[in-house]
């Protein structure tokens, strides 16, 4: 629930108790990796039309890749929102990075058949990427961008549960898929 929405119809107290609740649930997963030693370096975003967008350092994404106990490249970056690069400088950043996150495909063959020189990335090689796109709607509308945004716990779970399985052996993912390989 909405904390200003619920203002309007008189219900600030359960959207307390609600937003209290998940933030509760988020710091706690949060505490679980804060001091720990290995840190997987993450890359993030895709090429779109000729610009690798990703995520600056103080965004909602780069601070979320830090709460999760992962190593962005971009984590000292002070901007907002985000970066747009070139493939060359994405290369050059993210060419050894363990994991790829919010790579918006849905198998490692239509990642590099759209350009092979995604098939560079360490990440690819190892078979460690992923999307957000768990949740899509019949109409292909991503629930991620819906409801992710509302429920940071449920996000900050996913991404540990990627960067170190072992911390939430039992945890299920809702909003992301790690991209497969199409059988032929």
């Amino acid at each position: 629930m909405d904390k200003t929405l619920a203002a309007f119809y008189d219900k600030s107290e359960e959207a307390d108790s609600i937003f209290l609740a998940i933030n509760k649930r988020y710091n706690a997963i949060k505490e679980k990796v804060i001091n720990i030693g290995n840190k997987p370096t993450i890359m993030a975003g895709s090429d779109f039309r000729g610009t690798w967008y990703v995520p600056a350092g103080k965004s909602y994404m780069g601070l979320l890749f830090e709460d999760a106990g992962g190593d962005y490249i971009f984590k000292y970056d002070n901007e907002t929102g985000s970066l747009p690069l070139s493939f060359e400088t994405a290369l050059n950043s993210f060419s050894d990075a363990a994991i790829w996150l919010n790579c918006n495909f849905n198998s490692i063959e239509d990642l590099i058949e759209t350009d092979k020189k995604n098939g560079l990335f360490r990440a690819v090689k190892e078979n460690k990427v992923y999307n957000f796109n768990k949740r899509l709607l019949p109409s292909t509308a991503n629930d991620f961008w819906e409801s992710a945004i509302a429920q940071p716990d449920l996000l900050l779970g996913d991404v540990v549960s990627v960067l170190h399985p072992h911390i939430l052996p039992d945890w299920k993912f809702v909003y992301i898929n790690q991209l497969s390989h199409v059988k032929k």
